[in-house]
């Protein structure tokens, strides 16, 4: 039985032997994480800095984006308006066109019907006393 004690024992110290170092090889790794010069650490501190950039960039954005669409929103109404004066002006120049073609369509007036304008009914000394 003192061989297998003595087995057993062995074997623990083999297995605390490998523990040790691979716990030694573990400490290594992080103190080469934990520093911010070199490495992992600077790599990780340069790119914790370019997400806060990053970060600042679209807030930047987000902001000038809102206002271009207050912007848009603005210019959109402005052309709802304008869309309904030119519907206005379409349904005028219809109607004229409408009158237009009546005027066309209906037999012209006799001479007796026609009045003159003003200019035609002046007369040369009323011009005269316009000056």
């Amino acid at each position: 039985m003192t061989i297998l004690t003595l087995l057993s024992d062995l074997l623990l110290l083999v297995a605390t032997g490998g523990l040790a170092a691979w716990c030694l090889v573990l400490s290594r790794r992080l103190r080469a994480f934990d520093e911010a010069d070199s490495g992992v650490g600077s790599s990780v501190a340069a790119l914790s800095e370019e997400i806060a950039a990053l970060k600042s960039a679209v807030a930047e954005v987000h902001a000038e984006t809102d206002a271009k669409a207050a912007a848009l929103a603005a210019q959109i109404e402005k052309a709802d308006d304008r869309i309904g004066r030119l519907e206005l002006l379409l349904a005028g120049l219809e109607d004229m066109e409408a009158d237009l073609e009546d005027r066309l369509d209906a037999p012209p007036p006799a001479p007796e019907d026609v009045v003159p304008t003003f200019r035609a009914s002046r007369a040369p000394s009323d011009r005269s006393l316009a000056r």
